[in-house]
Parts: C-alpha cells; structure tokens; sequence
C-alpha cells in the first residue's frame, strides 16, 4: 500500500510490525507489515478483516513455496542445484521477502 493511499497512522508502529489496515470508512482491509519511512508503507500479508497468526501464516507459505520447487511441477528444482530460490516474495506470498538457498 502506497503511502498516498494511507489517510493515518493509530499508535506507535515500529518498522516491520504487524499493522491493520482499514480502509477510509473504518472497515478491516487485512494486515500487513508496517514501513513508515517507505513510499510502500504497508505490505499486505492477509486480506480480510480476521487476525493472522504471522509467525504461522509466514511459515505455511514458504513450505508451500519449497514442497512446490521440489515437486515435479516445480522441475525438481531442489535436487538439481546447490544454489535455489526458495521463496519468492509476492510470487509465493511472501511481500517483500526472498529467501535463497
């Protein structure tokens, strides 16, 4: 979310934390980690207006993301390499994080 797109910030939110997003009206839009001092200032981790376990949520997505690359539909790709992608921020649904093996 672009920082044009945010109206206020409630509280004291420190780089990274786990921020609730509301859209103009007051309604939950999700969540996502907080960057004041970025253009970006929120990158979406959920939509919807229930709370997400991060730690839980961060850890399903990037097995996700390695079982595909070591499946047949993912090439293999973890037994034909020493150096591989592991998880591709948005591509897996990781905003903003890579994660090389």
């Amino acid at each position: 979310m672009l920082s044009g797109a945010v109206a206020r910030v409630d509280g004291d939110a420190a780089p990274g934390a786990l921020a609730r997003v509301r859209a103009a009206e007051g309604d939950v839009l999700g969540f996502g980690h907080y960057a004041g001092a970025s253009s970006m200032r929120v990158r979406m981790l959920a939509f919807g207006k229930e709370a997400v376990d991060e730690p839980a949520l961060v850890a399903e997505r990037l097995a996700s993301a390695v079982a595909l690359r070591s499946s047949a539909a993912g090439a293999g790709l973890l037994g034909e390499t020493d150096a591989v992608r592991l998880g591709n921020a948005e591509g897996d649904g990781l905003r903003g994080l890579a994660a090389d093996r």
